[in-house]
């Protein structure tokens, strides 16, 4: 049977992967890393949007 713990890090890992789009600026990222990186929003917040559908720091993200 596999680590639990494992199994929710690779889930999470994939999910910081998928495709983001911030709706104000309408530009898109390959992932929630690559958002952070180029915009100076942390991925907490990236994620907090996505997840609560509310604006961070000015911007509001979407999954593409």
């Amino acid at each position: 049977m596999d680590n639990p713990g494992e199994r929710l890090r690779g889930r999470k890992n994939t999910e910081c992967m998928k495709g983001v789009r911030c709706v104000e600026t309408g530009e898109e990222f390959e992932s929630i890393i690559e958002a952070a990186e180029k915009t100076g929003v942390s991925k907490g917040s990236i994620s907090k949007s996505l997840i609560q559908d509310v604006t961070v720091k000015g911007f509001t993200w979407k999954r593409i």
